[in-house]
This record gives structure tokens, C-alpha cells and sequence, in this order.
């Protein structure tokens, strides 16, 4: 994942996907919240509408683009492969080099603050919780 935000410099997904040619597209999905298509062998994300952290999401879509799809096998991700894209898209939007400046400013707050915080989904900071390697973020309340 560095390497990609150290050749396009930078960890803006939308500017990603420009790089990539990636359509990224308001959609009404149901109960899905995003899906990844490809259309005349060009990928589109389609993120739903309503969605509040839809920059997670477009991440989220690019780790199955960068490492799980194959326009053979529409959406059939599974339960390893969405795990593998909600790291990547964690670690995209909030890379420790991020986070660590902020560790003064969020100590003591819940997972759902920090999340707020950084604008991102709860399962973002759940998921950096466990990947921090030097135990900075036992202080978090759970």
C-alpha cells in the first residue's frame, strides 16, 4: 500500500482513482454500500448515496482493485478478501505517520471519538486498535 501512495503521492482516494481512470459513482444500492464493476474492461466504483464515510469506501474499493478483483469474477469476494480491503483502506486513510501526531489529542476517547475525529467508520479505528504494533493506543476506552 505505501508503495502505491509513494508513486501517485498521495492518500486522497479520489485522486487515486483520477490517476487509475476509476469512475466513481454516486449510487442508490440498497443495503449494499458500494460495489466494484468493470464496463467495457474500465472499472467503476459505485458508492452509496447516503453512505456518511464514503472516502472509506472508495478505499476500501480500491484494496479489491488492487488486490482481489478480476473482472471474471464479479463480486465474489470473500470473507478473507473484505477483511484484506477494510486493512487496506484503514491503513490509506490513516497511516501511522497520521495518527501519531493526534495520540495526545485522542487519549482517553472512545473508538467511536477517535472515529469521529478522523472522520472515518469505527471499524477503521477497531482495525488500526489491533495493528498498532507498540501498544500507543491501550489508553483507548472500549
Amino acid at each position: 500500500m505505501q508503495e502505491i501512495v509513494n508513486h501517485y503521492k498521495t492518500h486522497d482516494v479520489y485522486k487515486l482513482c483520477d490517476y487509475l481512470q476509476i469512475k466513481v459513482l454516486p449510487s442508490n444500492l440498497g443495503k449494499s454500500k458500494c460495489l466494484l464493476q468493470y464496463y467495457k474492461a474500465k472499472p467503476i466504483f459505485h458508492v452509496h448515496q447516503e453512505l456518511k464515510h464514503k472516502r472509506f469506501y472508495v478505499a476500501y474499493l480500491l484494496g479489491h482493485f488492487f488486490f482481489n478483483f478480476a473482472p471474471e469474477q464479479m463480486m465474489a469476494f470473500n470473507k478473507i478478501k473484505k477483511r484484506e480491503a477494510s486493512i487496506f483502506a484503514t491503513e490509506l486513510l490513516l497511516p501511522d505517520y497520521i495518527l501519531y501526531p493526534h495520540l495526545n489529542t485522542i487519549k482517553g476517547k472512545s473508538a467511536e471519538e477517535i472515529a469521529n475525529f478522523f472522520d472515518l467508520p469505527t471499524l477503521a479505528i477497531r482495525i488500526k486498535m489491533k495493528s498498532v504494533s507498540d501498544k500507543k493506543l491501550h489508553f483507548i476506552r472500549y
